[in-house]
């Protein structure tokens, strides 16, 4: 009863959370916990490509403007390494993407969340990706 990719110790799925900033992070982190889910936290790109090799999480939600890497070359880099290729990402993001910016997130992120995001809409998308619901215990 070891813990698989979609397993956290709460029961529910492992999410990986990226974001620089700590205050959006810890409100993602927070809900996602409160719903049952384990969440392991990341302050960059690098830190979430290792988060992601050493924890296996179900899901990873991505903030795409970090320092030392940004969430574009951190999926890219997850999505070679196929430690991502079963893995919904989902990009979270306060930028307005450009047309170009658009199509190129359709293409390597499974969705992508506005910041602010709401706790519904948070777990609406996370349970879909994940086939859910998570939260709430069978």
């Amino acid at each position: 009863a070891g813990s698989r990719a979609f397993g956290g110790a709460g029961g529910g799925p492992r999410v990986l959370v990226v974001d620089d900033n700590e205050a959006p992070r810890s409100a993602l982190a927070y809900v996602l916990r409160q719903a049952g889910f384990e969440v392991v936290e990341a302050a960059d790109g690098e830190e979430g490509i290792r988060a992601a090799r050493s924890t296996l999480p179900g899901l990873v939600l991505m903030d795409l403007s970090m320092p030392v890497m940004d969430g574009w070359t951190a999926t890219r880099q997850l999505r070679r390494e196929r430690v991502a290729a079963p893995l919904p990402v989902v990009a979270v993001t306060a930028q307005i993407l450009s047309p170009a910016e658009q199509s190129e997130a359709e293409l390597i992120f499974d969705e992508v969340l506005a910041k602010p995001v709401t706790a519904a809409r948070l777990l609406e998308t996370v349970n879909r990706l994940l086939a859910g619901p998570y939260a709430e215990p069978d």
